[in-house]
């Protein structure tokens, strides 16, 4: 199996481009004490993009409700 610390962002973000008809990566990096740098990245329907958004915070908030845990957790 390859290990995926060794493979670019990129690479991966294209990978998952070629193995759906959409998809959306949004990710969050701490920079220091003060600072985060995010970015949004999709490809496919401006609508399916969204309609996948709102299913993924569906999912998440029935998770949070149905099991009181704790955010990213799931």
């Amino acid at each position: 199996m390859t290990d995926l610390s060794l493979v670019s962002m990129d690479d991966i973000w294209e990978e998952l481009k070629k193995r759906n008809e959409a998809v959306v990566l949004i990710d969050m990096k701490t920079l220091d004490n003060n600072r985060e740098s995010s970015q949004i990245s999709y490809k496919g329907g401006q609508f399916t993009c969204i309609g996948l958004i709102k299913k993924a915070e569906a999912y998440i908030m029935k998770s949070i409700m149905d099991n009181n845990s704790v955010p990213g957790e799931a």
